[in-house]
């Protein structure tokens, strides 16, 4: 006897392969049976009669680490209830382990307040355990971040390791590689890595080669140095180009300037493919960003971290000189919002328009002041990202979908003053209703595939994303009638509609539409 059939569904089982009518049967955490199973007894039926049934949708770009929801929220309930059963974490330079030097968990503050972090383990393996005893509602996989690497040898020191400390690091990480980490991420837009030498970024990706891993890079630039980026790139990865996997981190164009550039972008990506080069992109499907705004500011400014830059800014000529070169830049600050930020409460939400006009200074200087209010800790929104590029973007054949955001609730919303960018809540709904269902810009079984067994394949993660015997029952049942996010940036803290059933390790955590968590997840390891 099984213990759920669910019978008369639709099934499209990640590969890309065709619809088909066919039952799915799940016994303890795996799929026991697929076929026509209509004889066939369970302790629970389920009837699928014009529902969907796909693998658990894997979320390649989650922050749930880094903001450190993981911990505080460990049923992640916004991503379980959009269909997300599986998140990698360690993205864009900062994960959370290694730690050996305490200063190395400061490379999350940039997103999470640092007086909520408490850390039990100092590795992979530790975390691994901390995370099979404390539970959680995803599955869970992790790169090793660069910054974080970095910290631990050296603190929050700006300068050029030492061959010593270098040999130090390539240590470090090779014993999360072995660990069961995936690869190594780059945040090469943060001041930790903005400055450091290529040499020492190839030593590391001279061990990732050996283990074939991934290589999940923030670009130094989305906007006017974008096609540079890229060129960048290449040169990084040159000689190692056949044993990584690349995958670029919510890649988009962000400078309304050189929207242009953006098709161009793609091209280059699309040549680097050709030539035999693993790379992926992914994409959130929104045109508004989220990030943190000191990274607008000049390279030079960044230079020494937080308490360097925070020194700067507060000296009147060179405070000047950092406004004319914002000036210069000439950012689309129009729906700049702050979102998250040590600040008064009375801020969040507030447009940077609204704040300069009560200083009664421009916009640039008003960004300054908030940034040296906020201690460096400052997320802002922006709609800034140009629908037909997002559009172009989504339909590549190369793409991912993510949801570059992280677990929440709707009941620590109301703890919490923090504008929650709606990703977090409807990233994949809003994929499949507003760009597959509605625009169609795909197949659904492409759009699927998006989801779940490209990057499973990418990331080397076994048995998840398809519809198969003997793979691990993650699983999503949804009315593609009814699908939608409700998530919108006037009240994020809403949960989609049509998500009939998410099942995580065989167990419902949405059952007929109601969420009963389960904390059934899984720490995934490189295979």
């Amino acid at each position: 006897m099984f213990d759920y059939l669910i019978k008369n569904g639709i099934v499209i089982d990640g590969s890309g392969a065709s619809i088909k009518k066919v039952d799915v049967a799940i016994l303890k955490d795996k799929i026991a049976a697929i076929g026509n199973l209509q004889t066939k007894k369970a302790k629970v039926v389920i009837d699928g009669e014009g529902l969907i049934i796909v693998p658990g949708f894997i979320d390649v770009l989650s922050h749930s680490d880094s903001y450190w929801t993981l911990f505080l929220l460990p049923e992640q309930e916004s991503l379980v209830r959009q269909g997300i059963t599986t998140i990698i974490g360690g993205n864009c330079g900062t994960s959370v382990f290694p730690i050996v030097n305490v200063q190395a968990i400061k490379s999350v503050q940039k997103w999470a307040d640092i007086e909520e972090v408490n850390v039990n383990w100092n590795d992979f393996n530790s975390l691994r355990l901390y995370l099979k005893v404390q539970k959680v509602g995803v599955n869970f996989g992790s790169l090793v971040g660069y910054s974080t690497l970095r910290r631990n040898i050296i603190g929050d020191e700006y300068r050029n390791l030492t061959q010593e400390e270098l040999e130090k690091m390539k240590f470090l990480f090779e014993e999360e590689m072995n660990n069961g980490a995936l690869g190594l991420s780059l945040g090469l837009a943060y001041s930790h890595e903005k400055f450091v030498p290529f040499h020492e970024f190839r030593e590391l990706i001279k061990i990732l080669a050996t283990y074939k891993g991934i290589l999940a890079i923030h670009l130094k630039n989305e906007g006017e140095y974008l096609l540079e980026s890229i060129q960048e790139l290449k040169k990084l990865v040159a000689g190692f180009e056949k044993n990584i996997k690349l995958e670029i981190s919510h890649f988009k164009s962000n400078n309304p300037n050189f929207y242009q550039n953006f098709a161009l972008a793609i091209e280059l990506l699309e040549e680097m493919k050709k030539a035999g080069i693993d790379i992926n992109f992914d994409v959130y499907p929104y045109t508004t960003i989220a990030s943190s705004a000191h990274i607008l500011l000049p390279a030079w400014v960044l230079n020494g971290g937080r308490q360097e830059m925070i020194r700067r800014l507060k000296d009147k000529e060179t405070r000047k000189e950092v406004i004319e070169e914002l000036k210069n830049k000439k950012y689309n600050f129009k729906n700049f919002t702050i979102a998250m930020a040590n600040l008064d409460s009375s801020f969040i939400g507030k447009r940077l328009e609204e704040v300069a006009e009560n200083q009664s200074v421009e916009l640039e200087e008003a960004l300054i002041n908030l940034i040296l209010a906020a201690g460096g800790r400052l997320i802002y929104f922006n709609d800034i990202i140009q629908e037909s590029n997002l559009e172009l973007a989504l339909s590549n054949p190369l793409s991912f979908v993510s949801s570059d955001g992280f677990g929440y609730s709707a009941d620590y919303a109301r703890k919490k003053p923090d504008l929650i960018h709606p990703r977090c809540f409807g990233a994949f709904p809003r994929f499949i209703k507003n760009y597959v269902l509605k625009k169609k810009l795909m197949p659904l079984e492409e759009a699927i595939y998006k989801l779940t067994f490209g990057p499973a394949r990418k990331y080397g993660i076994k048995n998840r994303g398809l519809i198969k015997e003997k793979y691990f029952a993650d699983l999503v049942i949804f009315d593609e009638h009814e699908i939608e996010s409700k998530a919108d940036f006037k009240n994020p803290f809403q949960y989609p509609l049509g998500i009939k059933y998410v099942f995580v390790n065989g167990e419902p955590v949405v059952n007929n539409s109601i969420y009963e968590p389960k904390m059934n997840g899984q720490v995934i390891s490189r295979a």
